[in-house]
């Protein structure tokens, strides 16, 4: 479904949708949401951060950890982490390189709660860290794996012998949709632990680009789609059983290219970047991003609206917020759920990085 869709978790049938949404069955339960029925927007302002390097890439994990991503200083190392109090480096992983053990030449993150799963695409290379672990003992680091299959940008550790992963090629259209929507990877080998239908006709890479979170307590997953506000919630067998539909705004036109692949014309964005989670909420970044004419780049599309929104785990949207002295892209989003606080990374007027964060007490 392409329609402009929002939403998030219900987990189960045994899970019905909130009284003041509506609900329809048909092969999945969809639940539609509108503006009237959503919580009011509040009103916020960010405060900037010192962090030890002014790199671009921080997160705050654990309430007091700080998670930097060495993507451009000379240190050989790529991950540290700091006591965000004391300001104390506790332990640093992965040298730059590809020839060594355990070395990244990047590293995509993805935090949820206590663990960090940290993601290097040109290696097809996958590793996590349980924090926690690390700052009591310094255990709790699990190797890398690499793995033997494509996947997309999404990626999540369903168990400790599986990771999920988005796959690329899936688009529901132009034949692509025989194609599995998931690949699941064995951690002891790296290969997919069953066949997978991946019979796709055209490249679906730059247009299929979803993340996914992992309900631990129910086993169940929800998928935020980057390109359209489309939530869908799997049950632990990877079956879809809701999806939430939110206003549509936004109009696609996809066509084939030359080589094969699938694109869009008009430029719209969503849920651009990748949702955190705590305990009992996930957080998600809403950089709207509206279609431009004639234009078909991401990067010159207009931002038009930065909000970021409040999930519990029984599927309704808990609050709403508008950050007012945002200028730029929001992204690298972490929280703090005993804090009640929220970090980010962004730029300021002069395209500088900046490390923020917004207390929403």
């Amino acid at each position: 479904m392409i329609n402009r869709i929002l939403g998030i978790l219900l987990v189960v049938s045994m899970f019905s949708c909130t009284s003041s949404y509506s609900c329809v069955e048909e092969d999945v339960e969809t639940c539609f949401l509108k503006e009237g029925e959503l919580p009011q927007i509040k009103e916020v302002s960010f405060e900037v951060m010192e962090v030890p390097n002014n790199l671009s890439n921080y997160y705050v994990v654990s309430d007091s950890i700080l998670l930097e991503v060495n993507d451009r200083n000379p240190s050989p190392y790529i991950v540290t982490l700091y006591n965000m109090k004391t300001g104390e480096k506790i332990v640093e992983y992965f040298k730059r390189g590809s020839n060594g053990i355990d070395e990244l030449i990047s590293a995509m993150v993805s935090v949820h709660d206590n663990e960090v799963v940290i993601y290097d695409y040109s290696q097809s290379a996958i590793t996590r860290l349980q924090i926690d672990s690390i700052v009591k003992n310094k255990e709790g680091y699990i190797p890398l794996i690499t793995y033997k299959k494509e996947s997309g940008m999404g990626f999540v550790y369903k168990n400790d012998s599986t990771i999920l992963f988005n796959n690329a090629n899936y688009f529901n259209g132009f034949g692509n949709e025989k194609a599995s929507k998931f690949i699941e990877i064995d951690v002891k080998n790296g290969f997919p632990i069953q066949d997978i239908e991946n019979d796709v006709k055209y490249d679906a890479f730059s247009i299929n680009y979803r993340v996914i979170c992992h309900d631990k307590e129910r086993s169940s997953f929800l998928v935020f789609h980057q390109k359209h506000p489309i939530v869908e919630v799997y049950d632990n067998n990877l079956k879809l059983i809701k999806q939430y539909v939110g206003p549509e705004d936004c109009d696609f036109d996809y066509y084939l290219t030359e080589d094969d692949a699938i694109r869009e014309r008009n430029v719209c964005s969503f849920f651009y970047g990748k949702p955190t989670s705590s305990s009992n909420y996930i957080i998600v970044v809403n950089n709207r991003y509206y279609k431009q004419p004639k234009r078909v780049d991401l990067a010159e599309a207009e931002l038009r609206t930065q909000e970021f929104w409040k999930f519990n785990y029984a599927g309704q949207v808990m609050e709403r917020y508008k950050i007012l002295n945002a200028q730029k892209e929001i992204y690298n989003i972490s929280y703090s759920e005993k804090e009640n606080v929220l970090y980010f990374n962004s730029f300021d007027e002069n395209d500088e990085s900046i490390f923020c964060r917004v207390n929403l007490n």
